[in-house]
């Protein structure tokens, strides 16, 4: 078995990297939209292109709100 430290010291690096991951994800997502945003023909098609782009940011950033959540539980408790 680990030493209590070990394990703590992986789970702390295992969660900066996911973090990084998903604040990219969002990222990603954000820059995507401003990219879309200057192009902008209305139209319904582009509406709905923009409606499943801001539904994928917010996705991604209630993923990481509960994961942020998990982590300050871990520590808190």
């Amino acid at each position: 078995m680990y030493p209590v430290k070990t394990t703590i010291m992986v789970i702390v690096i295992f969660t900066e990297q996911k973090l990084k991951q998903q604040l990219g994800k969002i990222r990603s997502n954000v820059n995507k939209f401003q990219r879309d945003l200057q192009d902008v023909k209305p139209s319904p098609e582009f509406v709905e292109k923009l409606k499943e782009i801001m539904e994928e940011i917010e996705n991604s950033m209630m993923t990481f709100k509960e994961q942020q959540r998990k982590v300050y539980v871990l520590h808190h408790n």
